[in-house]
């Protein structure tokens, strides 16, 4: 029997970059699969892509960094008519606003079977809490405990996160799950040799609780030791409430400390050119982009962070510093320059066979559908 599943999502790029393989897996297991994401986002390029996994495709007025609540009502009324029409038996929701409006939306009433996942808890509970970040914290806060009190079961990302949830009392009657981040494609993102060069690479939208103001000082400061030591960042401008612009960089491409590749649609060519990656973020659900730099057999530089911890054993597939903290950031940069090649392709060896224990999309996907095909029905 056909079931019907509902994806929502905050952008085109979030679903095609996260959720291809997920979709392909349960359009082959017989599911009919509408994806939702924001008007504002939608193409037909996109739709085209879409219908070509075997799915389809809707839209919400969703703004997904807005704090207009009137436009969010009109999103909240939008996502409730289309689960009306369509009749969805699952909903999977991704990211906070599509995850709270989703929730919200069904309601403790519907049959539907609700499975938010927390792929990461963004601005409003990363970083120090000044003005703006206490109030998105608190009404973030009202919002998911209202939000999930009508799904069946929370799937996190990492178990701090997990546990946060818990603790806060947001999640204290819910069943919950831990799964290894979105997932990698191991057959798309493959090893690759080592640069001879010392390219060190960032990947990361351009906001600053990513660490790219940390990544840019920490360049500088390794260049004046050694100059033949190159850093690349690539990643697009965002409207993140933490988001930078242009002019914060531009002094550190100017002085050539950082070149900056602007936003690339398949970053195989760029991994595969680097010796190191590096991701100094503040806190990640699961960070993609580690995994993809895993996959390709790079030695990762990353915070002692939620999300990102995980990814390394310290000195064995990469090394660990604390965030914000661009001294110790540069140590790191400086001791992956010092190791000889032996260490750098042990350590290339292990973020391999890590990736493959844990973070193969296969398993991963077999993971959630474990979770959202158990044939028993949670409460709500």
């Amino acid at each position: 029997m056909t079931k019907r599943l509902i994806i929502v999502t905050n952008s085109q790029s979030n679903l095609l970059n996260f959720r291809v393989d997920l979709i392909k897996k349960l359009v082959d297991e017989n599911f009919q699969v509408l994806v939702i994401i924001p008007k504002c986002d939608f193409s037909d390029e996109f739709q085209n892509k879409v219908m070509k996994l075997g799915a389809n495709t809707s839209t919400i007025p969703l703004d997904r960094t807005g704090m207009n609540p009137i436009y969010d009502f009109i999103t909240y009324i939008k996502l409730k008519s289309i689960f009306k029409k369509f009749k969805p038996d699952i909903v999977l929701s991704y990211t906070s606003k599509p995850i709270i409006y989703s929730g919200l939306a069904l309601g403790k009433n519907s049959k539907t079977k609700f499975f938010p996942t927390l792929t990461g808890l963004g601005y409003g509970f990363t970083g120090e809490l000044n003005f703006k970040r206490k109030l998105i914290n608190l009404i973030l806060k009202s919002l998911y405990k209202l939000s999930l009190k009508f799904s069946n079961a929370v799937i996190f990302q990492n178990s701090d996160d997990e546990l946060f949830f818990k603790n806060l009392k947001i999640t204290k009657d819910k069943k919950t799950h831990v799964v290894n981040g979105s997932g990698v494609n191991l057959k798309f993102y493959s090893p690759s040799d080592l640069s001879k060069k010392h390219v060190f690479l960032m990947l990361s939208r351009l906001v600053a609780d990513k660490g790219v103001i940390e990544y840019c000082e920490a360049a500088r400061e390794i260049r004046a030791k050694f100059p033949d030591a190159i850093f690349e960042l690539a990643g697009s401008f965002d409207p993140n409430p933490s988001g930078l612009n242009y002019n914060q960089i531009k002094p550190f491409i100017d002085s050539e400390d950082i070149r900056y590749l602007g936003y690339i649609t398949d970053v195989r060519y760029v991994l595969n050119n680097c010796r190191y990656y590096v991701l100094p973020s503040y806190r990640e659900g699961t960070p993609r982009s580690i995994l993809e730099a895993m996959s390709i057999g790079r030695p990762i530089i990353t915070t002692n962070a939620t999300g990102c911890r995980e990814t390394v054993v310290n000195n064995v597939n990469g090394l660990l510093v604390p965030i914000k903290d661009k001294k110790s950031l540069a140590a790191a940069m400086q001791k992956m320059l010092e190791f000889d090649d032996k260490k750098i392709i042990q350590m290339s060896n292990e973020s391999i066979k890590l990736v493959r224990e844990k973070y193969d999309v296969t398993k991963v996907n077999d993971n959630i559908f474990k979770i959202i095909n158990n044939q028993n029905i949670y409460a709500k």
